[in-house]
């Protein structure tokens, strides 16, 4: 029987942000000679055939699968002597993840944009969509601060803030890189107390 392996520049079975899978499989027979190679990409959630190649008469054999929308693949392959005798690779599970966070939304204790408070802190507290999620930042046009993230929710309490100000985001990424933006806001920082003066004739 032949022997047959994936080589080392086909796709890992691991999850990526790339919408491409590489399939490259390498072959040898010593008694009666190579006669092919196949290889098939499926999707994991229906187990349709997405796509398949197939070398005749070769000790390798590759293609690439580019374009795949986010969603869980698989992928493998067979070899075949030229006395039929053929032996299957072990499938490959490819997850593909192309999608940055969503649906970022300020919710309470987050302040209203454009508001003035009597104080010298802020509090920014956000929810979000995502299936990979990774870290959040708030952008305050100056630093860029990690945030504390539980699950699709990350908040950070910024304290002994300076009168002024601050227009902030929220920085949002997955652990593929994929990264989105919230919507600015601005809060004002205001713990004066009005001065005055009287004024003649009073």
């Amino acid at each position: 029987a032949p022997t047959a392996q994936y080589a080392s520049d086909s796709t890992p079975a691991a999850t990526q942000s790339s919408t491409s899978i590489l399939v490259n499989i390498t072959m040898s027979d010593a008694l009666s000679g190579n006669a092919g190679i196949n290889m098939w990409i499926y999707n994991s959630s229906t187990n349709a055939l997405i796509d398949s190649s197939s070398c005749g008469l070769t000790s390798f054999c590759a293609f690439t699968k580019n374009g795949l929308p986010t969603g869980t693949y698989f992928y493998n392959g067979s070899a075949q002597d030229n006395a039929a005798n053929f032996v299957y690779l072990t499938a490959r599970t490819v997850t593909i993840d192309a999608t940055a966070p969503s649906g970022i939304t300020f919710v309470a204790p987050t302040e209203a944009d454009s508001v003035t408070v009597s104080r010298n802190w802020y509090y920014v507290n956000i929810t979000f969509t995502e299936t990979n999620p990774a870290a959040c930042r708030l952008d305050n046009g100056t630093l860029n601060i990690s945030m504390t993230r539980s699950g699709t929710n990350c908040f950070i309490n910024q304290t002994g803030q300076g009168q002024a100000a601050y227009t902030y985001k929220v920085f949002v990424n997955d652990t593929l890189g994929n990264i989105a933006a919230s919507a600015s806001r601005t809060i004002t920082l205001d713990t004066t107390t009005p001065s005055f003066t009287l004024a003649s004739p009073t």
